[in-house]
């Protein structure tokens, strides 16, 4: 054989093998029978549970029944973000039409582990003899994924809008066109359509919020286009140099740096976007707040930078970010001093302040370091001690002490671990002091409840005392805790000492935690109950005892730790923000302008009115946000450490000097402008 002709016939075979290599590292492999069959099942059976999950009904109702219903379908972080923002899961809007199934038009592995579904969601309504009509179809893309572990299929992201079923590869295309430096697009997944806006007025203009498909775990890029002549293409901005060009968003956070991408309609048919900067210094205060925002112009088809709606969203982002701040020394206040070095706890009603006062200096993490023992009560504007009496024992700790015009109860600890506790009540009349739940004997006396009960929550409502009692021991005492244990919330008239048990059944995974006053004659509590390992529901169980009614609100999962007001509003921790919603409609929320790295600070240190939410910080300050006019003010130069009281617009709180005793704090909100 000609050796030119041997020599060719091995170009063309190795150019076989590359080109053979190259295609199957650029082709994917194709869908076995077995995975189409269970990526149709999984995808059409995830259509046919869309007309369960009703978004009409209140967001917390919304959230629990997504859970309920798509989590067969859906990956956990889908659920997760659906739960959180229920506006964004697909389901039904209107009575009718409703969506009835997900038509699969094409599906396409991407890889060995996802799966791209092309279809519509298919609503329909009822027509002529009973028959159902097609009304509508809305394009719909699932992402699939594989679970490597366990091998099963999960729907990851799904994206339905008008442009849904555009080619990827073409925006690929148009957004390196247009961001030629940003050789990065695309890198993690193909860009796509997140959502749609309409730019208000006659003649409604789409406007595509693209995800460029880059980024990292904690940032995300995006960009606007505008559909021309049948094609999307990347929007010009005019920047405030008056430069023209594309531009791109960049979304994400640290703990020093956060950065989001944000779209509104201003209501005037203007379609505004903007880009907010938020830095903080190493004590996690606010250093600088950058706003870019830009509204669209219409007769110059872009997006122009708006000077006016920069500084107003920047006003709003610091009015709520950085509250104004006044020195306690400017306010009028009261300083109450008293006899006893230590002050443990205290609470403020109608111009008059209890609290548990001893020998010693309260310090951290040292229980014993004082012995507060007395409970005292003064005026708040005299100052002058009204009532003084105190628990006879070595060593106690006086804590959650509460009042109103008859009452003054509270808990006692003996344990400087911090249990057992008892509880104590006085009669403000008689000045009696009173030890509660004299059945339940702390000597194991009795032969039916053992000693090793404690009270963990009281609260103080009218002639009402209501206690959670945790660690009873019913029946034989050769039983083992665990076997024995139940928790009980019960009520005592203090008038006559009577008792009602909430409860009757032992409640082995059942908590209860925190109480709440209402309102007269109704209180709340929340309590958790564990369904099965690692799955915990929370709930907050309202009672009426006028009307003798009772009910229960599901809180999402996202609500962990929360506070309650008396007008059945939830004070709770989300996205490092503390907002307010109404109890039955937790995702209607309200940031109040206050930020935290954890929800922690609001157990101990939260408290609200009718009129105020006031909040502990970690540097010893003071947050007042006034319900009604939506001022915020941080009160400086206090260095409150521990609980801190209020009741209507009076605020007391414990001030712990270091070269004295501790006194207390009172001053009047309203009094001073708040």
């Amino acid at each position: 054989m000609n050796k030119k002709v041997l020599v060719g016939l091995v170009v063309v075979l190795v150019g076989l093998v590359v080109a053979g290599l190259i295609l199957s590292f650029k082709m994917p492999e194709s869908l076995t029978k077995e995975e189409k069959q269970e990526v149709v099942s999984l995808v059409e059976g995830f259509g046919k549970t869309l007309i369960k999950v009703d978004k009409v009904m209140p967001e917390e109702n919304v959230a629990k029944s997504i859970k309920e219903n798509y989590s067969p379908f859906l990956a956990d972080n889908l659920i997760l973000e659906w739960t959180f923002d229920p506006s964004k899961a697909l389901g039904r809007v209107v009575s009718s039409p409703w969506p009835d199934r997900i038509q699969i038009l094409s599906m396409e592995k991407l890889d060995a582990y996802t799966v791209k579904v092309k279809g519509y969601v298919v609503w329909v309504a009822s027509g002529g003899n009973g028959n159902l009509e097609v009304t509508e179809k809305g394009p719909t893309v699932l992402i699939v994924r594989k679970d490597p572990s366990t091998q099963k299929f999960s729907i990851d992201n799904v994206y339905s809008n008008e442009f849904a079923f555009y080619d990827g590869e073409v925006l690929l295309k148009t957004l390196k066109k247009a961001f030629p430096g940003m050789y990065y697009i695309g890198e993690r997944y193909e860009p796509y359509v997140q959502m749609v806006m309409y730019i208000g007025g006659i003649s409604s203009k789409p406007v595509a919020v693209v995800d460029m498909g880059t980024g990292g775990a904690y940032v995300e890029y995006y960009t606007i286009c505008l559909p021309t002549n049948g094609h999307l293409e990347v929007a010009n901005f005019k920047d405030k140099d008056g430069h023209i060009a594309p531009l791109f968003f960049d979304e994400g956070a640290s703990v020093k740096h956060e950065v989001k991408f944000s779209t509104f309609d201003d209501g005037k048919g203007n379609c505004i976007l903007y880009q907010s900067v938020v830095e903080r210094n190493d004590s996690g205060e606010v250093s600088d707040i950058t706003v870019d925002a830009y509204r669209w112009n219409k007769s110059a088809n872009l997006f122009e930078y708006s000077e006016e709606y920069s500084q107003e969203i920047k006003k709003e982002l610091e009015e709520r970010l950085v509250p104004k701040s006044v020195e306690i020394l400017s306010l009028k206040f009261k300083e109450i001093r008293s006899e006893y070095s230590a002050i443990r706890s205290v609470a403020v009603y109608n111009g008059k302040v209890a609290f548990s006062a001893g020998s010693g200096h309260i310090k951290i993490n040292n229980p014993k370091s004082a012995n507060p023992n007395h409970i005292l009560v003064c005026d708040a504007k005299s100052g002058k001690v009204e009532y003084s009496t105190q628990v006879s024992k070595d060593w106690v700790s006086i804590e959650d002490v509460q009042m109103n015009d008859n009452w003054i109860v509270f808990r006692v600890v003996e344990d400087p671990a911090g249990a057992p506790a008892e509880c104590f009540v006085i009669n403000r009349k008689t000045g009696k002091l009173i030890k509660l739940l004299q059945n339940y004997s702390w000597d194991g006396n009795s032969s039916s409840i053992d000693k090793d009960f404690t009270v963990d929550y009281v609260l103080l409502q009218g002639d009402y005392a209501y206690l959670v009692l945790n660690g009873i021991k019913i029946g034989n005492v050769g039983k083992t805790l665990s076997d024995t244990a139940e928790s009980r919330l019960i009520r005592i008239n203090l008038n006559d000492g009577t008792m009602q048990n909430f409860f009757k059944e032992e409640l082995m995974s059942f908590g209860v935690f925190h109480l709440w006053v209402l309102g007269d004659d109704a209180i709340a509590f929340s309590a958790s109950e564990i369904t099965q390992p690692g799955n915990e529901k929370q709930y907050v169980y309202l009672y009426n005892f006028e009307g003798r009614s009772s009910d229960s609100v599901t809180l999402p999962d996202y609500i962990h730790l929360y506070a309650l007001t008396l007008d059945e509003h939830i004070i709770y921790f989300r996205s490092g923000k503390i907002v307010i919603a109404p109890l039955r409609k937790p995702g209607d929320f309200e940031e109040i302008g206050l930020e935290s790295p954890n929800d922690f600070m609001l157990v101990g240190s939260t408290v609200a009115s009718n009129d105020y939410i006031v909040a502990r910080l970690d540097n010893g300050n003071i947050f007042v946000f006034n319900r009604k006019t939506k001022e915020r003010r941080i009160i400086t130069g206090g260095d409150v450490r521990s609980e801190i009281a209020l009741n209507g617009s009076d605020l007391s709180f414990i001030n712990y000097p270091e070269d004295r005793n501790d006194s207390i704090i009172y001053l009047d909100l309203k009094e001073n402008g708040f």
